[in-house]
């Protein structure tokens, strides 16, 4: 049995062979590239995941009109994977910036990632579902305020285990519910308290 990070790359490389092979390909090419930046991302192979990100941002980019009416081989609009591949771009950079041992070196670079994050995670909490989860996250990574940090992740943390619990097992998802509820309605009361002594 081969070992999974090589079995996940020829599992890629035969769907892009299939998908070029049937010319599919510039109608799935953004998704593949997602695909292959999440795969360079838990790899840690850092620089292909960049460029990774930022070619499946391209690729589904929203087309002006000039380029819609224009035959043109570089993908297709498609707006889950153009905010899911801005979100693993910066959610990467996120990674990198927090690996710096020069404590000003990180804070300007937070700082830089910051003002253009925010529409990121804007654009991920307006899609629902799972891109909702990303951007609650990316969105407390990216704050400033520890404890707005803190309650956003203790919240989705939650959110994200409901969802789970209903997609693997929908007749779990009542039992867990109550179960989560308690200790979510505790912080949350902490935090209204806590906020409003500031």
């Amino acid at each position: 049995m081969l070992p999974k990070p090589i079995f996940s790359c020829q599992q890629l490389a035969q769907l892009i062979a299939h998908t070029r092979t049937h010319g599919l390909f510039t109608i799935y090419s953004a998704r593949i590239t997602l695909h292959q930046a999440h795969l360079s991302h838990a790899l840690t192979r850092t620089e292909r995941a960049l460029k990774c990100y930022e070619v499946a941002a391209y690729l589904s980019r929203r087309r002006t009109l000039k380029e819609q009416n224009q035959e043109n081989d570089d993908g297709c609009e498609d707006r889950w994977v153009n905010v899911s591949a801005r979100a693993g771009e910066l959610w990467l950079r996120v990674g990198l910036a927090n690996e710096l041992a020069d404590e000003s070196a990180r804070e300007r670079e937070m700082e830089v990632l910051r003002k253009g994050g925010m529409e990121v995670v804007n654009e991920c909490e307006g899609l629902g579902g799972t891109l909702q989860a990303v951007g609650a996250v990316l969105g407390a990574c990216l704050s400033k305020e520890f404890l707005v940090a803190k309650f956003v992740s203790f919240t989705f943390l939650f959110f994200c285990l409901r969802l789970l619990i209903y997609i693997i097992t929908p007749s779990l998802g009542p039992v867990f519910v109550p179960l989560s509820t308690s200790p979510l309605q505790h912080w949350t009361t902490t935090f209204a308290r806590l906020s409003s002594r500031s």
